[in-house]
């Protein structure tokens, strides 16, 4: 194993365990970025060890009967009925809602990244800190 291959993964396990966040959303774009892999490459082979990461520990949590079904059922009513719509509308051309009215209005730029991810946020928090109804 090489120099700069060591020091990367020491890297990606440093902010991992300092963010809490995932491997692969450090070590996906580094690979890129440093022009080691592909970006097919990278994101696909991502996107095949998350699947397969993410299925066996969902079934060793069903096994031990750690699931939160209410949970379950509530990540899916948000996310289920979606799925289709959205892989429908990516077939489509982007729509330009603004080219009869030359532009966005003044400001929209700082609503749509202020306002609209903390809206988001908060109502993330919501269903999951309230009881459901």
């Amino acid at each position: 194993m090489s120099l700069p291959t060591s020091v990367l993964g020491f890297g990606v396990g440093f902010l991992v365990g300092l963010t809490g966040m995932g491997g692969g959303a450090v070590m996906t774009p580094a690979l890129i970025l440093l022009g080691w892999s592909r970006p097919i490459v990278a994101v696909g082979t991502d996107l095949a060890w998350g699947a397969i990461t993410r299925t066996v520990g969902a079934w060793v949590h069903y096994r031990q009967r750690t699931v939160d079904f209410t949970v379950v059922r509530r990540l899916a009513l948000g996310s289920v009925p979606r799925g289709p719509r959205g892989s429908y509308r990516s077939r489509l051309p982007p729509p330009n809602p603004w080219s009869r009215r030359g532009g966005p209005p003044p400001g929209f730029r700082g609503i749509a990244k202020e306002g609209f991810p903390r809206a988001a946020t908060g109502f993330t928090a919501r269903c999951y800190l309230l009881p459901p109804p």
